[in-house]
């Protein structure tokens, strides 16, 4: 006799940043796991490879993939929680948009504001035409742990083209869905952040439709809340909401 599966109550689904890797997550999939949370963070097309395969790629081909990923762990848990880190946040906003059935969202670092936001938008398009790839500046003293750069499993490098894409994606995507998410949601950024604005967290918490929400700031963190030395203070955050949010 073919017995069904039984489903995991709770189970949280993460993306992560722009030219980052889910390999980023192993704190937080140990965390959850303990927890009795099933995890599952999807390696987005394009990256743990090469900077060159992302070219040809936009945001869109990872909104299918995640959508395609997402509907299979839906068959495997009960209440869905999704959630985002830096542009894999603005992602998550895209999706939870269109599915308002989702029983929580997590942001972490949502792009809206860069450092020199304008000055990119103006300049990068022609830049990038002459120029196909930008050189990341990873400096150490943005991260709290030393440790925290091992567990950095990013590009050195990343095409301008699809830099070009996500200041567009910002624009006409996410500013115009926030206010459609009603999803019960925790907006979580580093007030020390050195990549994203921290007044991108405030933006998302005042335009964003839900009328469950929260904004916790991170002290002692890169933009990476995931890797960083307050990481499972994050997590711990995270599952709190869940609890609360749990039917």
């Amino acid at each position: 006799m073919i017995r069904e599966q039984k489903k995991t109550q709770r189970g949280l689904f993460m993306i992560h940043g722009f030219s980052g890797s889910n390999e980023e997550f192993r704190d937080l999939e140990t965390f959850f796991r303990k927890k009795g949370v099933a995890t599952r963070v999807p390696l987005l097309a394009g990256h743990g490879t090469s900077p060159d395969d992302l070219l040809g790629l936009r945001p869109d081909d990872w909104v299918k993939q995640v959508e395609r990923e997402l509907a299979d762990f839906e068959q495997q848990v009960d209440e869905v929680y999704l959630g985002g880190i830096s542009f894999g946040a603005n992602l998550a906003i895209h999706i939870a948009e269109r599915r308002p059935t989702l029983q929580g969202l997590f942001l972490l670092g949502t792009v809206i504001r860069f450092y020199k936001h304008r000055l990119g938008k103006l300049f990068l398009p022609l830049i990038g035409k002459f120029k196909p790839y930008y050189t990341k500046r990873v400096n150490p003293s943005h991260f709290y742990e030393e440790s925290a750069m091992e567990r950095r499993k990013a590009y050195a490098v990343a095409p301008l083209k699809n830099v070009v894409d996500m200041f567009r994606y910002i624009d006409s995507n996410t500013k115009s869905e926030l206010p459609r998410v009603t999803t019960p949601t925790m907006i979580l950024h580093s007030i020390h952040d050195k990549a994203v604005k921290p007044s991108s967290a405030e933006y998302v918490y005042k335009h964003i439709g839900a009328q469950n929400k929260e904004l916790h700031w991170i002290h002692h963190s890169h933009h990476n809340l995931v890797i960083d030395r307050p990481r499972h203070l994050v997590f711990q955050t995270m599952y709190d909401f869940m609890i609360r949010q749990s039917v």
